[in-house]
């Protein structure tokens, strides 16, 4: 990948980038102002709330970006809770005539955010959802914003190297896609269907195309052969990963308000399966979801 030049691809991305604003948006923007104050940088939304622009009866997805965790908590065991591992998830509700509205929000820090999305993160946690299309809802300032775009770019030339070698020869963008987004659901515990990655795919497939031409068009190589390494690679990852999905879901367990009834929620919308959660669960979701887990697991419902 030598005598690349990305320059035209920060460029595409810096304006191709989406900017929405709404009431609600600016609702949530405003809630997490008044919690980190000046440590805020930005804010983006993602997920299918994005695509949908509904909001009713459904879970936002929000990342807030603070220039430092010490900084950003009042509370020193969260700042090295996210420190150590990355992101930290929290739920917030507002009320927007009369009706409340939930979201969920992970917070990074600058550092982390491009640390973990360029190519010295070995897992694709961070690269795989920062490649695809989100919107920068609040912005500190110019740099804040440039930050953001970095970060997009370094998580789609990330995801490129890492699964180029996948393919015999050059692969479609469709193909590649598709292909690179389920090794990334599959390096996860996650409740998604088979046939996401290309539904992915298809509701953003101008913003996927365009990535891969700039790819290409900047010098980035591919094999004529299918690569080992890079299979091993992702097998190495899908066990990593999983590891942890477990650790990070034991974190949540510690921030997420109401998160086993979240993850129940997200389990049977992705994958059809149905979860019983009663007080149990809830008072003591470290000690009595496990056996959910396994069953989940054991019937496909979580990979």
């Amino acid at each position: 990948m030598n005598n690349v030049n990305t320059t035209a691809l920060f460029q595409h991305l810096d304006k191709q980038l989406i900017t929405v604003s709404d009431e609600t948006l600016m609702a949530f923007t405003n809630a997490l102002k008044a919690k980190f104050g000046s440590s805020l940088r930005t804010v983006m939304f993602y997920g299918s709330c994005l695509r949908s622009r509904q909001y009713n009866a459904a879970m936002l997805d929000f990342y807030a970006v603070v220039d430092d965790y010490k900084e950003a908590y009042d509370s020193k065991t969260h700042a090295l809770l996210n420190a150590f591992l990355a992101p930290n998830v929290y739920f917030q509700t507002v009320e927007i005539n009369g009706l409340k509205v939930q979201a969920k929000y992970a917070v990074l820090s600058e550092k982390d955010l491009l640390r973990q999305t360029s190519v010295r993160a070995y897992h694709s946690y961070f690269w795989a959802r920062f490649a695809q299309p989100f919107a920068l809802i609040y912005a500190f300032d110019e740099q804040a914003r440039r930050q953001v775009v970095q970060a997009q770019l370094n998580s789609i030339t990330t995801i490129y190297t890492q699964a180029i070698g996948l393919f015999d020869g050059l692969p479609t963008a469709q193909e590649f896609w598709v292909e690179a987004l389920q090794k990334t659901y599959a390096a996860e515990l996650r409740a998604e269907s088979k046939a996401r990655a290309s539904l992915i795919y298809d509701a953003n497939k101008r913003h996927y195309d365009d990535a891969f031409n700039h790819l290409l068009s900047a010098g980035f190589s591919h094999s004529s052969k299918a690569s080992g390494w890079t299979a091993l690679n992702w097998v190495i990852r899908s066990v990593w990963g999983k590891l942890l999905s477990i650790a990070r879901l034991l974190k949540a367990a510690t921030t997420f308000e109401n998160g086993v009834d979240y993850l129940a929620w997200k389990i049977e919308r992705h994958s059809g399966v149905r979860v019983e959660i009663n007080d149990r669960h809830r008072k003591h979701p470290l000690i009595y979801c496990w056996p959910i887990l396994w069953r989940l697991w054991r019937a496909g419902a979580v990979r």
